[in-house]
C-alpha cells in the first residue's frame, strides 16, 4: 500500500479521547526525552517563551503541542488534511492555537525558510530510504534562521527491546507503513554531511523503553486495547539512554 493511503487510514481510524490525550502529554512531559530537548531549548534561547517552532510530518502535533504549553508559537506542517484535523482537535481540547499548514515536506513554501527559531520531527526521517532519508533532515535545517536548533527524533535500531517488538509486529502484521531504524553512526554522518556548526546525540529512557516494548506495548497490541498507561514512573535516567534507547534524538544546531 502506498505510504500516503496508509497514514491517512492509520489517521482516519484513530481514536482517542480527553483522558487519553491528557495522559500522553503528562508522559512525555515527564520523559527523559522531553527533559534533554528542554535543557537544549532553555540552554540556547533562555526560554520557550515566543518561540517559533515548526514540527513537519507533524501528524496531530502531540510534540508540538508540548512546546506551546511551554509558551512557543507554533507551526504544524503536513500533508494530510486527516492529520491537520486531529491536530486542531488536540489543540482546543487545551485551549491552545497553532498555524496548521498543508503542504509536501519536499515541496516547503518559500516563505517559511529561515523562518524558526526551532524545526523538528519525531518518527517522520525512518520512513523513508535514501536519498529523501538524508533530504528530510537538510529539510530542517532549511527552515532554521540563524542560531536555530533542530529535533529530529528517530528509533534506535539498537534498542534491543524496539527490535523485538518489531519484529513480533511484522509477524503479525500490526503495520504496513515502512520503518528503518536509525543507528548514531548514521545519524552522524548525516549531521556533518549538512553543515550544523554543532550537533549532539539524546536517548529516551532506555528502562521505560524496555518495559513499555517488551511488555506493556506488545501486550496491549495483542489484546487490541487502546488505553494509554501512565509511563512517567518509568522514566529512569541511565548512562545507557543516550546509546540504547529506544528514541535518538539529532539536536543540530545552525550558527
Amino acid at each position: 500500500m502506498d505510504q500516503r493511503k496508509s497514514w491517512d487510514n492509520f489517521w482516519v481510524n484513530f481514536k482517542a479521547g480527553a483522558k487519553f490525550d491528557k495522559r500522553i502529554i503528562e508522559n512525555e512531559l515527564a520523559s527523559v526525552r522531553f527533559r534533554k530537548i528542554e535543557k537544549s531549548v532553555i540552554e540556547r534561547f533562555g526560554s520557550f517563551e515566543g518561540l517559533k517552532v515548526v514540527e513537519i510530518g507533524s501528524g496531530r502535533g502531540e510534540n508540538a503541542l508540548l512546546f506551546a504549553l511551554k509558551g512557543a508559537r507554533v507551526s504544524l506542517l503536513d500533508y494530510s488534511d486527516v492529520a491537520l484535523d486531529k491536530a486542531g482537535e488536540l489543540f482546543k481540547a487545551f485551549g491552545l492555537s497553532a498555524s496548521f499548514i498543508k503542504a509536501d515536506i519536499f515541496d516547503i513554501p518559500d516563505d517559511l525558510i529561515g523562518k524558526f527559531d526551532i524545526s523538528m520531527s519525531f518518527g517522520l526521517a525512518e520512513h523513508f530510504t535514501y536519498p529523501e532519508r538524508i533530504d528530510i533532515f537538510d529539510i530542517h535545517k532549511s527552515l532554521l534562521a540563524e542560531r536555530g536548533i533542530s529535533f529530529v527524533a528517530v528509533p534506535n535500531k539498537d534498542c534491543f527491546a524496539y527490535r523485538v517488538f518489531m519484529w513480533l509486529s511484522d509477524i503479525l502484521g500490526y503495520s504496513d507503513i515502512m520503518e528503518i531504524p536509525f543507528t548514531r553512526k548514521e545519524l552522524k554522518k548525516i549531521a556533518e554531511s549538512i553543515g550544523f556548526s554543532s550537533y549532539s546525540l539524546v536517548g529516551s529512557s532506555v528502562i521505560k523503553d524496555s518495559i513499555f516494548f517488551l511488555l506493556l506495548r506488545y501486550i496491549l497490541h495483542l489484546l487490541r486495547w487502546r488505553i494509554m498507561i501512565n509511563t512517567r514512573y518509568l522514566e529512569v535516567p541511565t548512562i545507557f539512554d543516550d546509546y540504547f534507547g529506544y528514541s535518538l534524538v539529532l539536536v543540530g544546531r545552525r550558527g
